[in-house]
Formats: structure tokens, C-alpha cells, sequence
């Protein structure tokens, strides 16, 4: 019981520091400080910073996704717009963390990758699920992860414009909105074509 409060601890505290700062410049000994341990005791939870670090990503994959589908949306586009500001909100909390793993260093490495790619896949299993306008099909996976990364890259920049300029989040979603349903027009015209 001991070690599973401790392990949470280490969870939350990792959270919050890599949310807020690159991986490069998280200390395991500021981490061990911040809960009150040893640094040896954190390595008896985590055998490494990039397993520590691992884990932190899986649980805010885990986070982002919890948040997307809540909520009683009445339309497909009413869902949506939920979900984008879902996500918009995860990506301002976690701003760091964000462009950290999305702009590489640690964000190379094949695990998190792993946990990267699962988490794009799941987005856009919840955009097929929330619209009823096209089949799946390998054009439309195709242009739903090409939205994905538009989405993503689009965040990013969004989170490094200065904070007096940035467009406000409702603004970002009717952007994505918008890309999303060109795209998937797109996609209707190509297959009926």
C-alpha cells in the first residue's frame, strides 16, 4: 500500500515537472526531492528517467483521451467541438510536455513513439466514431491522420505565438473543424468520383 501511494506520488510529481519542462531538464534528484525520497528509492519505483519519463507520457496519453467523448454532445459536430477543446485545454496544461515529446529528443525513443502513435490512432477512431458521413477506408485513415498532424503541428505553433497574440482557442477550433470537414469532403468526391 506504502509503495502504491509512493509510486503515485512519483506519478504526479513527474506530471506536473514534465508538463511544465523539457525532459532534459528534469533532475531525478529534483524529482526525489520534491516527494521526499532518496534518488535510490526512486530508482527502486522507475529503473531509469527515460522509464519514469515513459510512464508520465502513457498516463497523459491516458489523460488526453479521458477527456475526449464527455459530455453529452447532441450532433457530430457538437461532439467535435467538444473534444477540440478538450484537447486544447490538455495541450495549454501540458505545454512543455507537449512540444517536448512532439518536437523530439526523448520523444524519439520507440516507446514513447509507441504510446504517441496509439494515442493519434485513438483520435481518430473517435473522429470515425463521431461522424456518420464517411466509411472507413485507407483514404480516409490517410486524411484523418494528415488532419491529426495538422491539428498537432497547428497546436504547437499555437502554444509558442506570444501569449497577447495568440488566437483564442474557440478560434482554433473553428479551424479544425473546418480542416476536418474539407477533408473529409475531400474524401466523399474522391470515392465518388
Amino acid at each position: 500500500m506504502v509503495n502504491d501511494v509512493r509510486r503515485t506520488q512519483l506519478l504526479d510529481i513527474g506530471l506536473e515537472l514534465f508538463s511544465t519542462q523539457a525532459f532534459d531538464t528534469v533532475s531525478i534528484e529534483e524529482i526525489a526531492r520534491r516527494v521526499g525520497i532518496s534518488r535510490g528509492l526512486l530508482y527502486h519505483y522507475f529503473t531509469s528517467k527515460r522509464v519514469f519519463y515513459v510512464e508520465i507520457v502513457r498516463l497523459a496519453a491516458q489523460d488526453l483521451l479521458s477527456r475526449l467523448g464527455q459530455g453529452a454532445a447532441s450532433t457530430p459536430g457538437e461532439r467535435l467541438r467538444t473534444d477540440l477543446a478538450a484537447y486544447l485545454g490538455f495541450v495549454a496544461e501540458r505545454s512543455a510536455g507537449f512540444v517536448t515529446l512532439l518536437r523530439g529528443g526523448i520523444g524519439s525513443d520507440p516507446e514513447v513513439q509507441l504510446v504517441v502513435d496509439s494515442t493519434r490512432d485513438a483520435i481518430v477512431d473517435a473522429v470515425l466514431q463521431g461522424t456518420d458521413r464517411v466509411r472507413r477506408s485507407a483514404a480516409t485513415e490517410v486524411a484523418l491522420f494528415g488532419w491529426v498532424g495538422f491539428v498537432e503541428s497547428s497546436s504547437l505553433r499555437w502554444l509558442v505565438v506570444d501569449i497577447d497574440e495568440r488566437p483564442p482557442a474557440e478560434t482554433m477550433i473553428r479551424l479544425f473543424s473546418q480542416q476536418l470537414a474539407t477533408a473529409l469532403n475531400s474524401i466523399e468526391e474522391i470515392s465518388t468520383a
